[in-house]
């Protein structure tokens, strides 16, 4: 599970387990340098320039859409493509299956480009799925994601330290800890001569692979209700609070401590939410100008208010599973 109070408005998706967002690093933050602790992982972007195209890959500060920056493609000359691959946490790669995966991206560009969105397994170059997006241009427009791919990839457990692509800690006494390679990868390319710069990636299994339609893993729920788990309390410091009650002192600062906590700033749509620039650890990506977050809708019957978070930091009630017989 991913959830608990140390997050920001603008940044919620942490650690895998419970949202069904696929890529880490959506907004494509970086953390400060002085945050990233070694064997740490904030970061899963790699370029993708195929061999037959001339072009380039680079942060654009001035043209962003969520967070500090977007990214800004350059096809000079064809045939192939410029783009960028997103290899999830820890670029461990992803696991995909033969089934529909959905998302969106935003795009912006001067001029009508065609764009191209792959699921491939990168280890074999294999292209599982493609699909071709003609953007007629326009300033930071959703584009919509629909790929199934044509086979699934593969996981499997590596010592630490054997692959330098995947960035896995030394073990520690900490219970879970693990190093795993998958095979697969998302890349977003522009596909045609021209400039464009997008931002804010989203791909997750489709309904299949979700709660009840939710931004939320199928898997997770399923395990807790096979638990028995029929609520779960998620954070607990979100509040209409403007100050410290004690006026001073305390981590963050009692001057931000009501912006860091204010429920209210954590409604609407994901990429619209202001960041209060919390930062916490190492593994996390900086939020200082409202980076990313994964809207983690509450599951199933919540007390919603007239314009409820998209966040999951408040209770939630699992609707009861039928009776199983128990296996030994």
């Amino acid at each position: 599970m991913y959830m608990g109070c140390h997050s920001d408005s603008g940044f919620v998706h942490q650690v895998r387990g419970f949202s069904s967002q696929m890529v880490f690093g959506e907004s494509f933050e970086r953390p400060p340098a002085n945050v990233t602790g070694t064997g740490k992982s904030a970061y899963a972007w790699h370029h993708a320039i195929d061999a037959s195209a001339t072009g380039s890959v680079a942060p654009d500060a001035a043209k962003a859409f969520h967070g500090e920056e977007s990214r800004k493609l350059t096809l000079t000359k064809g045939p192939g493509t410029v783009g960028v691959a997103n290899r999830a946490l820890a670029d461990e790669g992803m696991y995909f299956e033969a089934k529909p995966y959905e998302g969106y991206f935003f795009a912006s560009s001067a001029k009508p480009v065609t764009l191209e969105v792959r699921l491939e397994n990168y280890v074999t170059k294999k292209v599982l799925a493609k699909q071709t997006i003609a953007f007629a241009g326009g300033d930071w427009a959703m584009q919509n994601i629909s790929l199934t791919p044509s086979e699934g990839t593969t996981c499997e457990g590596i010592p630490v330290g054997s692959d330098p692509e995947v960035v896995c800690t030394a073990p520690t006494d900490e219970p879970g800890h693990s190093c795993v390679k998958c095979s697969g990868q998302v890349v977003v390319a522009l596909a045609s001569p021209g400039e464009v710069n997008i931002d804010y990636v989203v791909l997750q299994p489709g309904e299949w692979g979700r709660f009840a339609g939710l931004p939320v893993r199928k898997q997770t729920i399923d395990i807790l209700q096979r638990m028995g788990i029929s609520a779960i309390r998620c954070g607990g410091s979100f509040a209409s609070v403007t100050a410290w009650p004690d006026g001073g002192g305390g981590t963050p600062p009692s001057n931000v401590s009501g912006e860091w906590y204010q429920w209210q700033k954590w409604t609407g749509p994901v990429w619209k939410r202001p960041s209060i620039g919390a930062v916490w650890n190492a593994c996390v990506q900086h939020s200082s100008a409202r980076a990313h977050s994964t809207h983690s809708t509450p599951l199933a019957s919540v007390a919603r208010a007239p314009n409820p978070p998209d966040s999951s930091c408040y209770c939630i009630r699992l609707p009861p599973m039928a009776k199983t017989t128990a296996r030994h």
